[in-house]
């Protein structure tokens, strides 16, 4: 086996997906028997859904219901609508629908999944990673990683420090039945803050209560219908609803925590496993994707033995300050959603700067993902996520170029970076991110290697990239080696069957405006 993973939510799955998009042999290992069908999160904000339309996999989500707006420290005035993305919006789509939804698409591409197998113990070499499981099954590996949550087995076992900030809060997250009362949407209490959106016919619905000035006394212990409905009256008095029955009860708080390195030799970590915060946002679930995405390529090409001299440890390097801002924006919201009448000062004046646009989406931005930027170069589209409407169904790299010796040296990446003729110069790392762009002193070669590694020294024909049109998103990358003999099937003359790479809907000459740029 090429790669372990523990964790099969939405983290490790969307792993496992950009693993076998590459043909990494992957295992996925959870520790309960069958999915929970249980949903912490509830929506895709629009990085995440931007990574969904890059892979193709946007159709399977259905039409599920778009969000233009979204809330900070509860108060939902941020426009999703102004972010400067391909995709400005989230969508409303339950975890355990992106679970299963990865979790198809997983097993589609070959990945294995077993459930049931706890990680219980981990020794690494310099070759690779044995992992045992509590029934006494050992796996060989060349690398691990772990997905398996805030408290993450893995983690420990590789010895990860985990330092952060304890709770100072007490909060709830319910799915219930309920008998009386009137949903209020956000509100704020003299207690903290309260939440309930809606109630179906059925009487279902979903609370969350946080409650300032209190600490779970046992952070492990069980909910009870009779705890959750005590925090709800405490914000609402008489006018709280009959909590009739329950599908789900969870209590979380304010500790944020976060891995002191991301990888320990051959371990990984990635999701909840490398950082814990307040929900606030719902940027959790989201930020793991991207922590899955932005790995799953540089691992990819460390199994297949072509990755740079430093690839590896870049995951670090640009995940770590992604997570780091998390913390710091949620709790950031903790403290603007305290009760006490100099907070209340401070939400009015930040209810005032929020009317200002560019005040607005940098908030927006922040939340959504959008804002992320790798480590920029001298164009200033370098670092920043891709122009709008490309695709990158089968997770390779893009080179796009006018200039006919760049097509044909291009070639020589052609086993992990498609090369195609555009209207001007740009290296599109797997994950989204340009890696260079022209006008640039750096010459695109260099790029190259630096980002994939040397050369094959072999000529593979130009392949073009796939574009964001109505199409089957998912017809022609159903498994990475039929890809593969496609890809080898192209031209031979760079020149020949490539084609113009262009933005959809947008003349060529605008192929290198990024949206994310103001």
């Amino acid at each position: 086996m090429d790669v372990v993973i523990a964790g099969a939510g939405p983290v490790g799955l969307m792993l496992a997906c950009e693993l076998r998009l590459r043909g990494v042999r992957t295992l996925v290992l959870d520790r309960v028997a069958a999915p929970t069908g249980l949903s912490r999160a509830l929506n895709l904000h629009p990085r995440s859904v931007d990574t969904f339309a890059m892979r193709g996999l946007l159709d399977r989500l259905g039409d599920a219901p778009q969000l233009e707006l979204q809330h900070f420290a509860g108060m939902r005035v941020l426009d999703l609508t102004a972010t400067r993305t391909p995709h400005p919006y989230g969508l409303l789509v339950p975890q355990s629908r992106v679970e299963e939804i990865l979790e198809a698409r997983a097993l589609e591409l070959g990945a294995e999944i077993v459930r049931g197998r706890a990680v219980t113990g981990l020794t690494q070499d310099g070759t690779g990673v044995t992992v045992e499981t509590g029934d006494g099954t050992a796996y060989r590996a060349g690398w691990l990683v772990g997905c398996d949550g805030g408290r993450s087995t893995v983690r420990k076992l590789a010895g990860i420090a985990f330092p952060g900030t304890s709770a100072t809060l007490a909060a709830y997250v319910a799915d219930v039945t309920v008998a009386g009362g009137t949903p209020t949407g956000w509100l704020r209490t003299a207690h903290g803050l309260f939440q309930w959106p809606f109630v179906r016919p059925d009487g279902s619905t979903r609370i969350l209560t946080v409650d300032h000035g209190r600490v779970h006394e046992d952070k492990d212990a069980p909910v009870t219908i009779e705890e959750f409905a005590a925090s709800v009256r405490r914000h609402l008095g008489d006018a709280a609803p009959e909590i009739t029955g329950a599908t789900w009860l969870s209590r979380f708080s304010d500790a944020a925590r976060q891995a002191e390195c991301y990888r320990s030799g051959r371990v990984f970590l990635a999701g909840d496993a490398a950082h814990v915060h307040m929900p606030f946002g719902g940027q959790g679930m989201n930020t793991g994707l991207q922590d899955a995405v932005n790995l799953g390529w540089k691992l990819a090409l460390a199994v297949r033995g072509t990755a740079p001299a430093g690839l590896l440890d870049s995951y670090h390097a640009e995940r770590h300050p992604v997570g780091a801002a998390v913390l710091a924006n949620t709790l950031q919201q903790v403290e603007l959603a305290a009760p006490d009448a100099g907070t209340t000062r401070l939400r009015d004046l930040f209810t005032q700067l929020m009317t200002v646009p560019e005040a607005n989406r940098l908030l927006a931005e922040d939340v959504s993902a959008v804002s992320v930027r790798y480590a920029p170069g001298p164009n200033p589209l370098v670092g920043a996520f891709m122009p709008e409407g490309l695709r990158l169904d089968d997770g390779r790299g893009l080179l796009v170029t006018p200039d006919p010796a760049l097509l044909a040296a291009g070639t020589g990446w052609a086993d992990r970076v498609d090369v195609v003729r555009g209207d001007r110069g740009l290296l599109v790392r797997p994950d989204g991110y340009v890696a260079w762009a022209e006008p640039c002193a750096e010459p695109a070669e260099a790029a190259l290697t630096r980002w994939f590694g040397e050369p094959a020294g072999t000529s593979v024909g130009a392949v073009s990239p796939r574009l964001l049109r109505d199409e089957d998103p998912h017809g022609d990358v159903d498994h990475p080696e039929r890809a593969r003999d496609e890809r080898q099937q192209q031209p031979e003359d760079p020149d020949e069957g490539g084609g113009q790479a262009h933005l959809v809907g947008e003349p060529a000459a605008d192929a290198g405006q990024n949206p994310v740029l103001p």
